[in-house]
């Protein structure tokens, strides 16, 4: 059966509540494809010289404190954004789970491109049921991301994801209860942005949307397209404070 947008497009809720826990769903640094408003999934991008600075910013985000386990998409602009994040070490585990949305036809043009596109019409009402010309549904992407975020919460209660502008998206969607259809509504997941959701025994709570106050104030209106700027203080990280629990 083809689906409709009249269609629910939730995939299936949990059946008891998460554990007590913590996630932070991180994008990765910029890229030169973020600075030309590029679509971006299967398309191998590497980080931008600004990107590399970003990531060394991120790496000092108060967020981190605590994390004992580090997620990777397995792209080489999150990897990279994961091994600056570990500050070296590379402690970081690879999930391919985690990967982009696939934007098939789409791969590397702007939206700009794709005007009067029937295809991208109907995406555009309802990413999560429809998907790019040889690419991936929201809801396919859900499903994967979603099913990579909760093996890592039941193997720990501090976890951080280095990912996509889709999957952060998508799984910050999901766990707070709203329509997938709507997730491209979600606008605060800039590069270099930190997500972060905690859980207890009958509640998920969003403590931060795509916060990029680590980021040089120069770079936080858009990280996306922004150009070269201050690297941080220090040799690893803009702040002094000691190395988080997965790192040390």
């Amino acid at each position: 059966m083809t689906p409709t947008d009249s269609e629910e497009t939730m995939i299936p809720q949990r059946t008891s509540p998460p554990a007590p826990g913590r996630l932070l769903l991180i994008r990765h640094a910029q890229t030169q494809c973020t600075v030309e408003g590029r679509f971006c999934g299967a398309h191998d991008a590497t980080l931008t010289a600004t990107g590399e600075t970003m990531a060394r910013h991120l790496a000092g985000h108060p967020a981190l404190d605590g994390i004992d386990l580090v997620l990777s998409s397995p792209a080489t602009r999150a990897r990279a954004t994961a091994e600056r994040l570990t500050r070296g070490t590379g402690k970081y585990e690879v999930d391919d789970r985690l990967r982009e949305l696939s934007f098939g036809a789409w791969e590397s043009k702007k939206p700009s491109d794709l005007h009067g596109d029937e295809r991208y019409e109907s995406w555009k009402r309802n990413p999560a049921l429809h998907c790019p010309p040889g690419g991936e549904s929201g809801l396919e992407v859900a499903a994967r991301v979603v099913a990579a975020v909760r093996d890592a919460l039941e193997r720990s209660r501090e976890v951080a994801v280095v990912t996509h502008k889709a999957p952060v998206r998508l799984a910050a969607c999901f766990l707070l209860g709203i329509p997938l259809s709507r997730y491209r509504d979600l606008a605060a997941a800039p590069v270099g942005s930190v997500t972060e959701l905690t859980f207890d025994q009958d509640h998920v709570r969003l403590r931060g949307l795509g916060d990029v106050s680590h980021l040089p104030p120069e770079w936080r209106r858009n990280p996306d397209g922004s150009g070269p700027g201050p690297a941080p203080s220090g040799s690893s990280s803009p702040r002094e404070h000691p190395a988080p629990e997965h790192v040390r």
